[in-house]
């Protein structure tokens, strides 16, 4: 157990912990330095990098299969994984929207108040392009939470021995 303990943390714990960094660092210098401090207070950027932050916390324990907190962190995880199956559904419809706005749409229905329409379709794409890093850590946290059941169920080391049930 400690040798399957120590290959998943060297083999899935510290390379995603080494993206989450390249992630966070990412996500401060976009932040800071090209929306100058989160465009001046913008609620959605803030919101999505305390998002990032968040799942990634909730998500580490979960990479590292640390037993004793995931045990504690239940509650908290089942909300991480709800809030990562929205997000994503959200963070594809939105790109399918976006998509059929711009490739599908009538060329005659941008010339009644399209501008708008095309205005608002590129600063959600905007804003898609620079939180998709979010949608990888929700993978790893949905992979993972599908992971850790199907192989205790292959394992099956809670289940009782032969003696036992005699």
């Amino acid at each position: 157990m400690l040798l399957r303990w120590i290959i998943n943390g060297w083999v899935v714990g510290f390379p995603f912990l080494c993206f989450l960094f390249v992630i966070w660092v990412w996500n401060l210098y976009v932040n800071i330095f090209w929306n100058k401090w989160w465009a001046e207070g913008n609620l959605f950027l803030m919101g999505n990098t305390l998002y990032i932050w968040t799942q990634s916390l909730v998500s580490l324990p979960l990479m590292f299969e640390v037993p004793w907190i995931l045990k504690y962190i239940k509650p908290l995880r089942t909300l991480s994984l709800a809030s990562a199956v929205i997000y994503n559904i959200l963070f594809l419809g939105s790109i399918a929207d976006f998509f059929y706005t711009a490739l599908a749409e009538k060329k005659e229905d941008l010339e009644d108040g399209g501008e708008i329409d095309m205005l608002l379709c590129l600063m959600i794409f905007y804003n898609l392009v620079e939180n998709f890093p979010i949608v990888f850590i929700n993978l790893g946290i949905i992979g993972k939470e599908m992971e850790l059941p199907w192989f205790q169920l292959i394992s099956n080391t809670k289940a009782p021995t032969y003696e036992d049930k005699v």
